[in-house]
C-alpha cells in the first residue's frame, strides 16, 4: 500500500468515530426502549396466566358469562407486547452489530495511521526546506479540499453499504411474501387444509421477522442518507403496512380470501420500496464516482508537488 492510499484510508478515522459515537447513544435509548417493552409484554402475559390458570378474576368472569370474551382480548394484547418487544430486540441487535464492526473497523485504521505516520515524519523533515513558499501554501490548499472529498466519499461508502443492505432485506421480505402467497392462494381456491394453512402462516411468520430487520435497515438507511447530498427515502422511514398486516393477520385470522388480498398488496409495496432503493443505489453510485474524479485529480496535483522535491 502507497503512502497516499495509507493516507487516504486513515482520514475517514474522525468520521467513523462521530459514527460510533452516534450509535452508542442510539444502543442506549434502544436497551431503554427493549426494557420497557419487555415489562409490558410481562404485565400482559401475567394477564393472560391469571385467566388460564383458575384466579378468582377467571371465576368472576365464568361467572357472568364474559369469560371467552375477556380471554380473547388479554390475549391479543399479549401477542401484540410480544410483537413490539421483538421488534425492539431485533433493532437493538441490529445496533450493537453495526457498533461491533464499526469498532473493529477503527481499530484496524489506527493501526495503520501509526504507520503511516512514522514514515510521514520523515518525509516531513526535508518537505518544509526544500518547498518553495508560494508551493508550501498551494499543498496545504491541496490538503484540505483531500479531506473534505475522503469525509464525503466516507459518507457515501457508508450510504452504499447500508442501502445493500437494506436492499437484501428487502428481497427477503419479498421472497417470504412471495411463498405465504403462493400458499394462501391455494388454502382459498384450492380447498386447501390443515398442512396448507401452517405453511401459509408460517411464511407469514417469517415475513414478519424479515419485517423487523427491513424495518431497522430502514431507519439506518434515512440515518446514513442525511450526510449525502441530494438523496432521501421519503415515505419509507417506517414500514406503516407492516403493523397494519400483523393486526389484520390477527383480527382476521380465518378470514381466508381477505388474508390473501391482504399479502397481495405488500407483495406490490414491497416491490415498489424495492425498486425506489434500486433507483437510490444508481444516484449514490454516480456521486460516487464524481467525487471519485475529485479524489483522483487531488492526487494528481498533490503527487506532481511531492514528486517536484526528488528533482532538486
Amino acid at each position: 500500500m502507497t503512502m497516499f492510499e495509507l493516507r487516504d484510508r486513515i482520514a475517514s478515522i474522525p468520521t467513523l468515530k462521530k459514527r460510533l459515537n452516534a450509535l452508542e447513544e442510539e444502543i442506549q435509548k434502544a436497551e431503554h426502549t427493549t426494557a420497557m417493552l419487555l415489562r409490558r409484554y410481562e404485565f400482559e402475559s401475567g394477564d393472560v396466566s391469571r385467566l388460564t390458570e383458575g384466579s378468582f378474576t377467571a371465576f368472576f368472569y365464568a361467572l357472568v358469562g364474559k369469560y371467552e370474551e375477556k380471554l380473547e382480548k388479554e390475549q391479543s394484547e399479549e401477542i401484540q407486547a410480544k410483537i413490539a418487544y421483538d421488534r425492539a430486540v431485533a433493532r437493538l441487535n441490529g445496533l450493537v452489530r453495526d457498533k461491533e464492526e464499526l469498532h473493529a473497523r477503527i481499530l484496524a485504521l489506527v493501526e495503520d495511521k501509526k504507520k503511516y505516520e512514522a514514515e510521514l515524519e520523515s518525509l516531513r523533515r526535508d518537505a518544509p526546506t526544500r518547498l518553495p513558499e508560494r508551493e508550501r501554501g498551494f499543498y496545504a490548499q491541496l490538503s484540505e479540499a483531500r479531506i473534505a472529498l475522503i469525509s464525503r466519499m466516507t459518507e457515501i461508502k457508508e450510504a452504499l453499504a447500508m442501502l445493500r443492505r437494506a436492499q437484501d432485506s428487502a428481497m427477503r421480505v419479498w421472497e417470504s411474501l412471495s411463498h405465504a402467497k403462493g400458499w394462501s392462494a391455494y388454502d382459498v381456491f384450492g380447498g386447501g387444509g390443515f398442512l396448507t394453512h401452517r405453511a401459509k402462516y408460517g411464511y407469514i411468520d417469517v415475513a414478519e421477522e424479515n419485517f423487523n430487520i427491513l424495518s431497522y435497515d430502514l431507519r439506518a438507511l434515512e440515518s446514513e442518507l442525511r450526510d449525502v447530498e441530494g438523496v432521501s427515502i421519503p415515505g419509507f422511514t417506517e414500514i406503516s403496512y407492516a403493523q397494519c398486516l400483523v393486526d389484520y393477520w390477527f383480527d382476521n385470522i380465518f378470514t381466508d380470501l381477505s388474508v390473501h388480498d391482504k399479502i397481495a398488496e405488500n407483495v406490490v409495496e414491497i416491490r415498489k420500496l424495492i425498486e425506489s432503493l434500486n433507483d437510490i443505489e444508481a444516484t449514490i453510485k454516480e456521486q460516487f464516482h464524481d467525487v471519485g474524479i475529485a479524489l483522483a485529480k487531488n492526487k494528481e496535483r498533490e503527487e506532481e508537488l511531492l514528486l517536484s522535491l526528488s528533482l532538486d
